[in-house]
């Protein structure tokens, strides 16, 4: 970055569908974020296969230091069924973008 007169980047998570690979790879950003305050912005992913664990993922992550959630990529079966994403939806209003 300092090479190139970058002076703030993002630290973006990919389309991860297993649960604990994205705390996995979310934890690294939030630790990154952490020690570059300054230098880094961190959006997290969250495994929307799993409503509950996605909800506490959000929390965790705003928390944090946490952005932004990236890189959605719902399963075909969770676009049919779109009242199992509005709490995910609320969740990300409420914590992270209108905190």
């Amino acid at each position: 970055m300092d090479e190139h007169n970058i002076d703030i980047s993002i630290a973006l998570n990919i389309a991860w569908s297993n649960p604990e690979i994205c705390r996995e790879t979310n934890d690294y950003i939030l630790e990154s974020i952490a020690r570059f305050p300054r230098r880094l912005v961190g959006f997290c992913m969250i495994a929307l296969d799993s409503p509950d664990t996605a909800l506490r993922e959000i929390e965790r992550c705003a928390k944090n230091g946490s952005r932004g959630i990236g890189e959605v990529r719902p399963n075909r079966g969770l676009l049919n069924d779109l009242n199992r994403l509005k709490p995910i939806i609320q969740k990300i209003i409420e914590t992270i973008l209108f905190s």
